[in-house]
């Protein structure tokens, strides 16, 4: 993961080939998502992560953005999805007792619901 702005060489690790798969965010508009929780001054804080449930989000999200006739609203599901888990896990976080925001807290009741 890469902050705005921030360079990056791209260079393979090792003699093998590499890979990239990529989705850009616009960084008003994922801050804005964070901020909605309370969160300021967010960057990420560990550009290199070993998680499956991000991978596996990454992975959902990808294959919404390069599918040719794309669900919106599953689209939507895994951004927010993705977005989530990269702010709380890997990005700065909210003050301490900041309360979650209604949708936030109702959208995350139904995601629980979902993958129980």
């Amino acid at each position: 993961m890469v902050n705005p702005g921030e360079m990056h060489d791209g260079m393979p690790l090792g003699a093998g080939p590499r890979e990239w798969r990529m989705l850009y965010f616009d960084p008003a508009v994922a801050t804005d998502l964070v901020e909605a929780e309370g969160a300021t001054g967010i960057e990420v804080m560990r550009p290199a992560v070993s998680d499956r449930v991000l991978a596996a989000r990454f992975v959902a999200l990808f294959g919404n953005v390069i599918d040719k006739s794309p669900d919106p609203l599953l689209l939507e599901e895994n951004l927010l999805r993705l977005i989530m888990r990269l702010s709380r896990y890997y990005c700065l976080r909210p003050p301490p007792g900041r309360e979650r925001s209604a949708p936030v807290k109702k959208a995350l009741a139904r995601l629980e619901y979902i993958t129980a």
